[in-house]
């Protein structure tokens, strides 16, 4: 064994130290022998597990590049597929739409990437698969406008809705601030509130849709459904502590007002309203912002019925105040 020449190992991040003459062998105890080896034959032992497990390490990052070059080969198919959406004048796409345009990829897959789309402000996630394109003009905002979107979801949904309050009024002129949230009337069954990026939409429950009072607006992407002024003088009234109060309907009225006529007016009051509402509209109308025009259409709709006594806010005392002779409010 003296005459043997000493054997070159080559170094390894974990390879053994160099052996000096009374020292215990280095090598691992899984791969000594009980017979005495010659010091060339173990380090060669010792060499063979570590290319063992760079060889499997090799193969891990091989895997780990391929898997790569597929998913970045999925992203750069979605990002022009999305491009040809956009030029179509659409802003938003169904997952279920991807699955049927690359059914060759997963569903996890798929996600995936618009999750890397939506970290670059290019797609966000709305609700139930329905993702809308975020163009360049809107790149900052992270969202688009609810305009732009809110009638292609409602479809996708297939459910009823209108655009109204303060979010009509705007649309209407008649708020000179831009509203911070979105008002949507829907029917049952009821949808939590929307918050996404600084949106946010609320949605009302109606037992129906009015038949009458519905209108379309055009919009960059289409049409959508919003209430007619005189159905938004309507909804402020009944759903005032929806949007601060009542003196902030007075001011919404009175500029609303101006949109409003007395035929439209006559032709919404065929929905079946409550008749406390019509009393403080009426009332509104009349004795405080003196639109004597408006004020009797309602008058001669409730000729023929039946009312009550009612404050003019819901949560005022009915005892001891005096009542209006005519729309029978109590002031």
């Amino acid at each position: 064994r003296d005459n043997f020449p000493s054997p070159t190992v080559p170094s390894f991040p974990h390879s053994p130290p160099e052996r000096s003459r009374g020292t215990t062998s280095p090598v691992p105890q899984s791969l000594r022998s009980p017979i005495p080896l010659p010091r060339e034959v173990e380090g060669q032992l010792y060499l063979n597990k570590h290319l063992q497990i760079w060889s499997h390490y090799d193969h891990i990052c091989t895997y780990k590049l391929i898997l790569f070059a597929i998913m970045e080969k999925i992203y750069n198919y979605l990002e022009n597929h999305l491009l040809e959406i956009q030029a179509k004048g659409k802003l938003f796409f169904l997952l279920q739409d991807l699955r049927k345009v690359f059914p060759d990829y997963s569903v996890n897959a798929l996600q995936m990437n618009l999750k890397r789309l939506s970290k670059k402000n290019k797609v966000r996630f709305l609700m139930k698969g329905f993702y809308l394109i975020i163009p360049p003009e809107y790149f900052f905002r992270k969202i688009l406008p609810p305009e732009l979107f809110i009638d292609p979801l409602f479809k996708y949904l297939e459910r009823p809705y209108y655009l109204g309050l303060l979010s009509a009024s705007a649309l209407h002129g008649a708020s000179h601030q831009q509203a911070m949230e979105t008002y949507l009337f829907i029917t049952k069954p009821p949808i939590r509130s929307t918050n996404v990026e600084g949106l946010k939409i609320n949605y009302l429950v109606r037992s129906t849709i009015p038949q009458v009072g519905v209108v379309k607006r055009k919009t960059e992407t289409g049409y959508i459904n919003i209430s007619s002024p005189e159905l938004t003088a309507v909804d402020l009234i009944q759903f005032q502590h929806r949007v601060g109060g009542l003196n902030r309907v007075t001011t919404l009225l009175y500029e609303l007002s101006e949109e409003m006529s007395s035929a439209n007016l006559k032709e919404i009051l065929k929905n079946n309203f409550s008749l406390s509402v019509l009393q403080r509209l009426g009332y509104i109308l009349d004795c405080v912002l003196h639109k004597e025009d408006l004020s009797l259409v309602i008058k001669d709709h409730l000729l023929d019925k039946k009312i009550f006594r009612v404050p003019l806010k819901a949560d005022l005392k009915k005892e001891g105040f005096p009542v209006h002779p005519v729309w029978k409010i109590i002031k």
